[in-house]
C-alpha cells in the first residue's frame, strides 16, 4: 500500500520509496537503505573469505591424501588413478 500511496508501481526499491516519502519516514527509510547496503557488503566479504578458507582447506587435504597413497588422482578419462604402492611414512602430527 505504501508504494501505491506514493504513486509508485508495486514492489519499488527501498530507495525509491524513501525518495517519495515525507519526513520523518524519508530519513528512517534512507537509514534502513544504508544499513541494508552495509550488511550486504559485510555478508559478501564473509562469503568470499569462507570461499577462500574452504578452497585452502580442500587443497591442503587433497595434498595430504595424495601423499598418503595416490588418493584423489584421476586418469585423463576421469577414472580413479592407481594408488601408489610401497611403504609410507606417516607423521602423527597430521
Amino acid at each position: 500500500h505504501a508504494a501505491e500511496s506514493a504513486g509508485l508501481m508495486a514492489g519499488p526499491s527501498l530507495r525509491a520509496l524513501a525518495d517519495t516519502a515525507p519526513e520523518p519516514w524519508r530519513a528512517i527509510l534512507l537509514d534502513h537503505h544504508v544499513a541494508f547496503l552495509t550488511l550486504t557488503s559485510e555478508i559478501a566479504a564473509l562469503a568470499e573469505s569462507n570461499r577462500h578458507l574452504i578452497t585452502s582447506g580442500y587443497q591442503a587435504a587433497r595434498e595430504v591424501l595424495t601423499e598418503l597413497g595416490g588418493a584423489d588422482t584421476y586418469t585423463p578419462d576421469g577414472e580413479p588413478g592407481a594408488a601408489a604402492t610401497g611403504p609410507r611414512l606417516l607423521d602423527r602430527s597430521l
